[in-house]
């Protein structure tokens, strides 16, 4: 195998054996310095149409940089262009029936580790929605050299 099929990452919104983790799953080389992987929070039905609708505009960026001799999968949040595509997309997922082999329970504990999971998404997907109407989130070109260089969001806080 090469090092490039040695170095496969794969990347998702939600746990695998859910619908939404499905859904969002993407895969990334970490042998390529500058990868990227676009995730998409608006396709997380877990957390209701409303903010799934105004998520639309929002993407979670993951860029492949190094960190010394490792590499690194340095992750932030961008702002979208929604377009006419996008709100139909995402009205068709709200109304598509559930696969049979999706709809058996997630497997990932009982319903409080769910509960959990469920009210820590909102309000993440709330924080974002913020960060999104104030005009704080940077566009894919600004995103992507911030996580590249670790810089704006992608910026360390310095040790005390």
């Amino acid at each position: 195998a090469s090092i490039g099929e040695l170095l496969l990452l794969r990347v998702a919104l939600a746990p695998l054996s859910t619908r939404e983790g499905v859904e969002s799953t993407k895969v990334v080389c970490l042998a390529r310095v500058g990868d990227l992987i676009r995730l998409s929070p608006s396709r997380l039905t877990s957390i209701g149409s409303f903010i799934s609708s105004e998520l639309l505009g929002v993407r979670v960026l993951g860029v492949v940089g190094t960190d010394g001799p490792t590499r690194t999968l340095r992750f932030c949040l961008m702002k979208k262009d929604v377009t006419p595509t996008s709100l139909i997309g995402n009205a068709v997922r709200e109304i598509g029936p559930i696969p049979s082999f999706m709809s058996v329970g997630d497997g990932y504990g009982g319903s409080d580790v769910k509960d959990t999971r469920t009210k820590l998404l909102l309000v993440a997907a709330a924080e974002a929605s913020q960060l999104l109407n104030t005009g704080k989130l940077p566009n894919e070109h600004d995103a992507t050299r911030q996580a590249f260089f670790g810089t704006g969001q992608c910026s360390r806080p310095q040790s005390k």
